[in-house]
C-alpha cells in the first residue's frame, strides 16, 4: 500500500502529528510518497483559507491555545517564541557549517558540490569564495519567489555567516603539505559540517537558500527530494569545475559522507536534549 501524504512544513500541527505518523507507518509497513505543500502560497488561495497573522485575534489565540494543549498532550515540546539562546545556536552551528565548508577548500582535496561552483566563479570574476557564495545564495534566494517558499531568520543568517566563515578559512590557513593530513582534514571538515548543520537545524529559524531551492523544486516536479538534490549538485559540480573549480576526492567524500554525518549529530544532540529534560524533570 502506498500513502499519498500531503503536509505543511511549516505547519507545526504536522510537526506534531508526524511522531505518530511515522509510528502507524511502522506498524502498517506501508510506503508512504511525501507531498510537501505550501498552505499560504499555494492552498489557501484557492480555497478561502487565511494565513495566520490575518486571522482575527480570537482565531489567533484559539490556535495557540490548541496547539499548546496538544504538545502537552502528546508530550512534544514546541517552542513557538524563540528565546535569544536559541538564535545564538542558529548562529553558532551556520559558524561552524562555514568553517567546515571553508575548511575542506583548504584541504585542496576537492570542495563541497555547491563550493565548486562558487571558486569556479571567483576565479574568473576576481572576488573571494566567500563573496561568490553570497551572491550565489542571493540569486538562489530570488528563485524562491517562484518556488513559492518562505524565508526565515535562519535562511538569511545562513549565507551572511556561511559566506564569512568560508573567507576567514581561504584566507588564514594553509593546505597541509602531506596528502594523508590533507585528507583528515577533508574528514575532520565533513564531519564539523555536519555538526554545524546539526545545531542550525535544531534551532528550526529557517532552511538555508539551497535546501529552499530543493524542496521549492521538490515540490514544483513531483520527483524524490534525493533525485532533486542529485541534480542539483552535479548540476553546480559540472559548471564549477568547467570555470576552473576544484572538484575531487573531498567533492566525493562530501557528497556521500554529510548525510551521515549530519544524521549522527542530530542524534547525539536530540539525545542530549532528552536526558537534559529528564534530568530536569526529576528534580
Amino acid at each position: 500500500m502506498i500513502i499519498e501524504y500531503y503536509y505543511s512544513v511549516a505547519s507545526p500541527f504536522a510537526y506534531l502529528g508526524s511522531k505518530r505518523f511515522q509510528d502507524l507507518v511502522k506498524k502498517y509497513k506501508v510506503e508512504v510518497l511525501e507531498k510537501p505543500c505550501d498552505l499560504v502560497g499555494g492552498i489557501f488561495p484557492k480555497t478561502g483559507g487565511l494565513p495566520v497573522p490575518q486571522r482575527s485575534p480570537e482565531r489567533q489565540k484559539y490556535r495557540l491555545d490548541e496547539l499548546k494543549r496538544w504538545s502537552k498532550f502528546l508530550n512534544i515540546k514546541l517552542n513557538l517564541k524563540p528565546k535569544f539562546s536559541t538564535l545564538f545556536f542558529l548562529c553558532f552551528g551556520q559558524m561552524l557549517f562555514g568553517l567546515g565548508e571553508g575548511l575542506l577548500i583548504v584541504s585542496a582535496t576537492g570542495a563541497s558540490p555547491w563550493n565548486v561552483l562558487h571558486e569556479g566563479i571567483a576565479i574568473n570574476t576576481g572576488i573571494t569564495i566567500g563573496t561568490a557564495t553570497f551572491i550565489t545564495s542571493f540569486f538562489v534566494l530570488l528563485l524562491w519567489f517562484f518556488l513559492r517558499q518562505k524565508p526565515g531568520i535562519g535562511t538569511f543568517t545562513n549565507f551572511i555567516i556561511i559566506s564569512i566563515m568560508i573567507d576567514v578559512c581561504v584566507f588564514n590557513f594553509n593546505a597541509p603539505e602531506l596528502l594523508i593530513n590533507k585528507y583528515i582534514l577533508a574528514v575532520c571538515s565533513i564531519l564539523l559540517v555536519g555538526l554545524g548543520g546539526a545545531i542550525y537545524l535544531i534551532a528550526n529559524l529557517g532552511p538555508g537558500p539551497r535546501d529552499g531551492l530543493m524542496t521549492g523544486l521538490q515540490k514544483k516536479t513531483g520527483f524524490p527530494i534525493a533525485w532533486v538534490r542529485a541534480c542539483l549538485e552535479i548540476t553546480v559540480v559540472t559548471i564549477g569545475w568547467f570555470l576552473g573549480g576544484t572538484a575531487g576526492i573531498g567533492t566525493v567524500l562530501f557528497a556521500f559522507g554529510i548525510g551521515p554525518s549530519l544524521a549522527l549529530f542530530l542524534h547525539l544532540i536530540k539525545v542530549h536534549i532528552a536526558d537534559n529534560q529528564i534530568k530536569i524533570n526529576n528534580q
